[in-house]
């Protein structure tokens, strides 16, 4: 398994719907307008738990294997918000 990100891969697989740095609900990750955590944040409300779990695995693995990248600290911050929003809906029920 090559390791990158969610945000590098495109695709449905099954219930997982994975997005590119390009489709983050029509805006780019590296938003121009500095609200990538707020556009983050609305993105993961809208994907399934499969999906938000597959996202929290594929960012460990990539912060394992890069500790040192550029975008360690997204990917950590992308585990946290989907974290988040597994937390938050599982209070909901």
């Amino acid at each position: 398994m090559s390791y990158c990100c969610p945000l590098h891969t495109v695709g449905n697989y099954g219930n997982i719907t994975l997005i590119n740095e390009n489709n983050l609900a029509g805006k780019t990750v590296a938003s121009s307008n500095g609200q990538w955590h707020t556009e983050y944040m609305a993105r993961v409300k809208t994907l399934p738990i499969e999906s938000l779990r597959y996202i929290i695995e594929d960012c460990r693995q990539a912060m394992a294997a890069l500790p040192d990248g550029d975008k360690w600290g997204q990917y950590a911050d992308e585990v946290h918000y989907c974290h988040a929003e597994i937390k938050n809906r599982q209070g909901a029920r």
